[in-house]
């Protein structure tokens, strides 16, 4: 599948319905039900039971769309004396997802899911309703226990399954051992704990008031680097 822009040709309705879709199809993969994988049909199956957002719900009324006006326009093109037949009505008009081919490609172009192939044994509901009838009009009282004993064989399915996220490079650092303190202070890459020895009187005072303004410049550096790396963690979960 290739990855899809949410932003062509879409109108505010659908970008919503999208954004909604995506949220809760993301809440579904990072819960303990997709451990194993899902396929495209359960993921949808779960979203059907969820129950959208309120921020979702408020943009349905600036736009007018409600549950009784859906009904009221359901009813309304239900009735007889048109010359045609209206097309039939959604069967879930305020589920933001319509199709997981909306969603799903763009999880897969984020490098969020990926689409597995695997071999596994198929429960009472994936089984074909073929099986089901050929299993019935067998008749025999062997036939039938070795039917019912014998062991359902595995089937090629699709399952969606997370990616793993890359683990970050530990980056190598110096062991200096019990002189670890003496050798690395704070603030060292500023100069503090340097030997000032060899300096006059004169420069060592003013050394000592320069490595000064340097560290409490370095505190307000990592205080402005500490609060934009919260606000980039803030905005990429706001963006999900």
């Amino acid at each position: 599948m290739q990855s899809v822009n949410l932003f062509s040709r879409n109108t505010p309705q659908k970008t919503a319905a999208v954004r909604e879709g995506l949220r809760m199809v993301r809440s579904i993969m990072a819960s303990d039900t997709s451990k194993d994988g899902l396929t495209t049909s359960q993921i949808y199956q779960i979203t059907v039971k969820k129950r959208a957002n309120v921020e979702f719900k408020s943009f349905l009324k600036e736009v007018g769309l409600s549950a009784a006006k859906v009904e009221q326009q359901q009813a309304t093109n239900g009735q007889s004396g048109s010359l045609k037949a209206p097309p039939p009505a959604p069967p879930r008009p305020l589920l933001p997802l319509k199709s997981m081919t909306e969603v799903l490609p763009i999880l897969e172009g984020n490098k969020e899911i990926t689409l597995k192939r695997v071999m596994r044994v198929p429960t009472v509901t994936e089984q074909a309703p073929e099986t089901t009838k050929a299993s019935k009009k067998i008749k025999g009282k062997g036939r039938n226990e070795s039917n019912a004993n014998a062991a359902p064989s595995p089937v090629q399915v699709y399952l969606w399954k997370n990616v793993p996220k890359p683990k970050k490079p530990v980056q190598g650092e110096v062991n200096w051992g019990p002189y670890a303190k003496s050798f690395k202070p704070q603030w060292w890459e500023v100069g503090t704990g340097e030997d000032l020895g060899h300096l006059s009187r004169r420069r060592r005072r003013a050394r000592v008031d320069k490595i000064g303004r340097e560290v409490e410049t370095a505190k307000v550096v990592k205080r402005a680097v500490t609060k934009a790396e919260q606000l980039r963690v803030e905005y990429s979960a706001l963006s999900r």
